[in-house]
């Protein structure tokens, strides 16, 4: 069957729909969305395979779109995709099988095999693997930059350069970035930080997170001295930041971290670090993602037990959270064999390479594998160098 034909058969099927009030006028471009499919995936698997038939929705397999999806959910965490898209890859394929089985236009074609139907409560069907995947329209799209740690050193550097030295608040300004740098924290936490909260001999910073989370995470010996110095002599529950009004009362945390937000988005246009790439800037996230970004290159050669290890160093030194960061960790072992749960087979274990993802999501603040798509840039499958 010539694609042509295919292609005029799914224009045709999608004609029917809306005549009988299956397709929206909102879903309008399902049409060329299922044609997509069609010439991206399943034509080249025809040629491979060296059979035009394959091209025919008869005989259509339920694992090529799965396989299809990888592909275009591999595409989303390179940034080449948005969620939306994908979002609309299931909608259609599952809009033209609602067609086909209430009609039965294509003759000879009983039911189209494009995967089982289910939602993300009944944690089966597309929609939960792109769920479990992290693959969510909600989520924020990257507008702050992931660079290599030589051009972050550079961008950081020319970022503190461009503060005016009249900044009132130029020196906390710096520090924050440069704790942020050394521990991911949220800006808000960063703010709230006291004395008390900086261990100079176990190298740790315990935040006091959103959600009344609190979280304590390690920094490399690099960051010794500047510790050490933000620490000073300050008792320990004294704070290491405090930003006044001009009545000289305290701001509190919403207040100052709206204000810090505005310096950094002002120092970051001044400095021409607004426009370094195409709808990506110099954020006050910035920070966030490179520590992230760090974290996760770090792991590449790891080793899967090296990285459980420090794991499990991060969660005992967690205190009261230990036992619920287990449970979260427990859940996600749940999600990731959801697959696994649909076709009976054994429960698997974290890869070595969802590990890497993973020590860095709980150094964030979360618990979950598709969080960490929102930080980093991931390696490609084929760079990889997983260890057992």
């Amino acid at each position: 069957m010539e694609r042509w034909k295919v292609d005029d058969l799914i224009d045709q099927l999608f004609d029917m729909g809306r005549e009988l009030g299956f397709v929206k006028k909102s879903q309008h471009d399902y049409v060329e969305v299922v044609k997509g499919y069609v010439k991206n995936y399943i034509e080249p698997l025809s040629k491979k395979e060296n059979n035009p038939k394959l091209l025919n929705p008869k005989f259509w397999k339920s694992k090529w779109f799965g396989e299809y999806l990888d592909y275009r959910i591999d595409s989303y965490y390179k940034g080449k995709l948005e969620a939306s898209t994908i979002q609309k890859d299931v909608s259609a394929i599952e809009k033209m099988k609602e067609i086909q089985n209430a009609t039965g236009f294509i003759k000879g074609l009983k039911k189209l095999r494009v995967g089982e139907a289910g939602s993300i409560k009944e944690e089966k069907g597309w929609r939960y693997k792109l769920h479990q995947e992290g693959v969510k329209v909600d989520i924020t799209e990257r507008k702050s930059l992931v660079v290599d740690a030589k051009t972050s050193e550079t961008i950081v550097k020319r970022f503190k350069n461009t503060i005016p030295a009249t900044y009132k608040h130029e020196k906390l300004l710096k520090n924050i970035i440069d704790l942020q740098r050394a521990t991911g924290g949220r800006i808000s936490a960063t703010y709230n930080l006291r004395a008390k909260d900086i261990n100079l001999e176990n190298r740790t910073v315990r935040f006091f997170d959103k959600h009344d989370m609190i979280r304590t995470v390690f920094y490399d010996k690099k960051w010794d001295q500047f510790m050490k110095e933000l620490k000073g002599n300050k008792t320990q529950g004294q704070r290491i930041f405090s930003m006044k009004k001009r009545n000289g009362q305290e701001l509190n945390t919403t207040e100052a971290t709206k204000r810090i937000h505005k310096m950094i988005d002002e120092v970051s246009k001044k400095a021409g670090l607004d426009k370094i790439q195409e709808g990506k800037k110099y954020t006050s996230h910035f920070n966030r993602r490179q520590y992230a970004q760090n974290m996760y290159d770090k792991c590449k050669i790891w080793t899967k037990e090296d990285i459980k290890k420090e794991i499990a160093k991060y969660i005992s030194n967690q205190g009261s959270n230990k036992e619920g960061i287990i449970k979260r960790l427990q859940n996600e072992k749940y999600r990731i064999n959801w697959y696994n749960r649909q076709k009976g087979k054994p429960s698997r274990d974290f890869t070595q390479e969802e590990c890497r993802r993973l020590i860095v999501s709980l150094a964030l603040g979360h618990s979950r594998l598709s969080i960490v798509h929102r930080y980093i840039t991931v390696d490609d499958k084929k760079k990889r160098t997983p260890k057992k």
